[in-house]
């Protein structure tokens, strides 16, 4: 408990740094950055009026995520879901309250979010203060052990390269359609919201995954592990599978209720169709990268997590557009989605035939 209140310890308080940081040099270098992104001359003030706020609750959002995932770790999914799940309702909520009947536009996007952060993080941080956790966040337990910080920054560093791949993914996309207008920069931002719902689907079970297979690694209790691989593969497919098929059919209504342009909802519509080809296919990688990440394999698990956004899409969305033009960007995620599919499976084969091995010497 002593080491678990450390590491706890340890995650909130740095991230509360790091996340001060962010706000701090990020409103200090806005007009830079969001040019930087990818922002058209047309665009960059309206991304500057929302990513002030969007700066200014980078403490609670990297807080909030730190005691979310310290809640689940816990077995405490529920409490986690309340904090996040209130904050999410309250900004759906306050969006069109503010950005309409209070006229604020953008920016009131950007305060509903601003808001939404901060009451989720004091929902969180209640529940570390009321007890309701397993460990306490106190300034006394931040360990002054170098093995420690080592081992938190191991352990997350694969997520971190997926989620810092994603990021970079955005720019070169926006970056690849600046040359074709705001437009089609506009579409493909919302075929990138609506791949990020399914893939926030896959995120869910995935996640959800992970402490069944920690907890049944460590017990030594092989056949249940891959009973739950086999499950979370074949449920989270199914899932991507169904929603796939309902996104190709109604992806032209999706487009038309967030753009105006005709070209630019055919443009939008085409890229998503595109990208559910291969969404079935998703699982497959991320759950091997989640796999090797939870046995303590860290090489090959920041090696799965990059290799969907790294090793695939970084080139597609660089190559495609030069060799295709506009059919190159729309179809660069089906692309870099089904290499990565293909990388994966020689990697679950092998995981799989490991645990075969380990239960029968458990079994001798």
């Amino acid at each position: 408990r002593e080491l678990a209140e450390q590491v706890a310890s340890v995650a909130f308080f740095t991230g509360l740094i790091i996340g001060l940081l962010i706000a701090v040099f990020g409103n200090l270098s806005l007009r830079n950055i969001v040019y930087f992104l990818g922002a058209t001359e047309t665009i960059a003030p309206f991304a500057e009026d929302y990513a002030r706020y969007i700066f200014m609750a980078a403490p609670f959002m990297v807080c909030s995520f730190i005691m979310n995932n310290l809640l689940r770790s816990q077995g405490k999914a529920l409490l986690s879901m309340i904090g996040l799940v209130t904050g999410a309702v309250i900004n759906v909520a306050l969006d069109p309250l503010l950005i309409f009947a209070f006229d604020m536009g953008i920016v009131g996007a950007a305060v509903a979010t601003f808001i939404s952060q901060i009451i989720s993080f004091l929902i969180l941080l209640f529940m570390f203060l009321s007890g309701r956790s397993i460990t306490r966040l106190r300034f006394k337990s931040i360990s002054r052990n170098p093995k420690v910080y080592a081992e938190i920054i191991g352990t997350g560093f694969p997520s971190f390269c997926r989620q810092i791949l994603a990021s970079l993914c955005t720019v070169l996309l926006n970056w690849a359609v600046k040359s074709y207008g705001d437009g089609v920069l506009a579409a493909m931002g919302v075929v990138q919201k609506v791949f990020m719902f399914a893939f926030s689907i896959a995120l869910g079970v995935g996640q959800g995954y992970q402490p069944v297979l920690g907890y049944n690694y460590s017990a030594g209790r092989f056949d249940r592990v891959r009973s739950a691989y086999l499950f979370t593969l074949a449920f989270s497919t199914l899932l991507m599978s169904i929603f796939a098929a309902v996104c190709a059919v109604i992806s032209p209504f999706v487009m038309r209720e967030f753009l105006e342009s005709p070209d630019s909802i055919a443009v939008g519509t085409l890229a998503l169709r595109l990208q559910c080809i291969c969404m079935p296919l998703l699982p497959l990688n991320f759950m091997a990268g989640l796999t090797y990440q939870v046995v303590g394999n860290k090489a090959l698990a920041a090696l799965l997590s990059c290799s969907r956004q790294g090793l695939f899409y970084v080139p597609a969305i660089v190559l495609l557009p030069w060799m295709m033009g506009l059919l190159g960007v729309q179809s660069a995620q089906s692309v870099s989605d089904f290499l990565a599919f293909v990388f994966a499976v020689p990697f679950t084969i092998a995981f799989l035939k490991r645990l075969r091995r380990m239960q029968a010497e458990v079994a001798a």
